[in-house]
């Protein structure tokens, strides 16, 4: 069973007669962005050149970085869906700041494509971030590379 299994199990189990637990949907949305965010920030720590390489090899054959993959995918969906809200982007939050954290490790390893036509017509909630350039540049950039990605793809239906 994959982790997107359990996670849609336990989420139908909340939503269910039997559960008693009322849910929020943007606490909930805030705490899964921030549990991505922290996993990707320790990925950072972890698989830099000076962390040792031993307690690396430990570390992912103990399987602690599995849900590295989802993080990536998810990280600025939960951001972007956190701007949007009715309450704004909460710039004293964890989620905030341990994102723009994450873009300033992210900009130190990369060389994230600077600047370009501010185009947002692809992902409007991108809006939401630009008044926090670092942080609305590396989100633009993992948008824009997963957009391609997809484009990229072959097609099923061609035999591809």
């Amino acid at each position: 069973m994959s982790l997107l299994d359990v996670i849609a199990n336990f989420s139908s189990f909340l939503q269910s007669p039997d559960s008693n637990v009322i849910l929020n949907e943007g606490t909930a949305l805030c705490e899964q962005g921030l549990a991505t965010v922290t996993c990707l920030l320790s990925g950072a720590r972890i698989f830099a050149p000076s962390y040792s390489e031993q307690s690396r090899f430990l570390r992912v054959l103990r399987g602690l970085h599995r849900f590295h993959t989802y993080a990536t995918e998810y990280w600025v969906e939960y951001l972007l869906s956190n701007a949007v809200s009715a309450n704004g982007m909460d710039t004293s939050s964890k989620l905030f700041l341990l994102s723009c954290e994450l873009a300033k490790a992210l900009k130190h390893i990369s060389a994230t494509p600077a600047g370009g036509k501010d185009d947002n017509s692809f992902d409007n909630r991108l809006a939401h971030l630009q008044p926090y350039s670092e942080l609305y540049e590396v989100a633009r950039t993992l948008l824009l590379e997963r957009r391609s990605r997809y484009l990229e793809a072959p097609d099923p239906d061609n035999g591809m």
